[in-house]
């Protein structure tokens, strides 16, 4: 009897002071820590290099290939003292602004030297160049600087409504009567004028303000 409570008491002994075993750790496998890492803070991602061929992207995309060949262009320097200068929606625009039946192009320009905008028509058949503004004064302009134009189009209307300044016009009640298509430019919501070519020169018709 006493022989079997002793291997009773050793079993109970035994058993309240093994200890329990140890949870062993599981790694993460790299499924597993790339799902942590998704749900947790994301990591920061490295800067992109810039593509330094998007610097010339506006003249290879947005100019029409006959101007591009020409030797007006070198890089973003135009006519040496002028860079293009993307802002205006379209970037360019083309007519026969000046009648002798071939192809002009508008084009908007910045004075490198001095950061005025304005604007450049080249004649398709001579490649002659006539700056508007720019820092470079216009007949009849307001101003050597139209960085406030936001507006510009093509106008083909003969009869154009009157001037504001008095005897600017061309008719008999001072309209301008154009033989050719005028550029039109425009301040939003304010108004503007033509850019027309009169036989020599190219000047400017103010409309409204």
């Amino acid at each position: 009897m006493k022989k079997s409570a002793a291997i009773l008491f050793s079993i109970l002994l035994f058993s309240c002071t093994s200890e329990e075993p140890k949870e062993t750790k599981k790694e993460p496998t790299p499924q597993e820590d790339s799902t942590q890492a998704e749900v947790g803070e994301k990591p920061m991602e490295e800067p992109k290099p810039i593509d330094s061929s998007a610097t010339a992207s506006y003249e290879h995309t947005e100019l029409p290939v006959w101007f591009v060949q020409t030797e007006l262009l070198e890089g973003k320097i135009f006519y040496k003292d002028y860079l293009l200068d993307p802002r205006m929606q379209p970037h360019y625009l083309q007519a026969d602004f000046n009648g002798d039946g071939y192809l002009d192009i508008a084009i908007p320009i910045k004075q490198k030297e001095s950061g005025k905008k304005g604007f450049a028509i080249i004649h398709g058949n001579t490649g002659d160049v006539h700056l508007i503004s720019a820092g470079t004064s216009v007949k009849n302009g307001l101003s050597d600087d139209m960085g406030y134009v936001d507006i510009w189009k093509i106008n083909t209307e003969k009869v154009n409504s009157p001037g504001l300044d008095e005897d600017s016009g061309t008719g008999k009640n001072e309209e301008l009567l154009l033989e050719n298509p005028s550029l039109q430019i425009e301040t939003s919501e304010i108004g503007g004028g033509q850019i027309y070519w009169n036989g020599k020169e190219y000047a400017y018709f103010h409309q409204t303000c």
